[in-house]
């Protein structure tokens, strides 16, 4: 069980720091940026990043009740998909600017 969770909070912030930097890009002086990632199905790349991470919170939730033991790698792991949610949002809505 805590292997399947060690490795998804380094995912997650690697996710956030994809997120990060595609926004900035977007927000760039080349306003094609916005269209390109609209055309290459960014959107429902996205859709499914958020489907995967509640999938991920379902089961870690699981693992958790049958050993706290694992409660603080969870809070810890909980916390970085929060920030990669925001992130996700923050993408979503540089998209929009425009």
């Amino acid at each position: 069980w805590q292997a399947s969770m060690e490795g998804r909070q380094e995912q997650y912030a690697l996710l956030s720091q994809l997120m990060d930097t595609a926004a900035e890009l977007i927000q760039g002086p080349n306003v094609d940026n916005q269209r390109l990632l609209l055309e290459g199905g960014m959107l429902t790349q996205v859709n499914e990043l958020w489907v995967r991470q509640r999938v991920d919170e379902v089961t870690f939730r699981g693992l958790i009740q049958d050993n706290e033991d694992l409660f603080p790698m969870w809070m810890s792991l909980l916390k970085t998909m929060r920030i990669c949610e925001i992130a996700a949002l923050n993408f979503l809505l540089s998209l929009l600017e425009e």
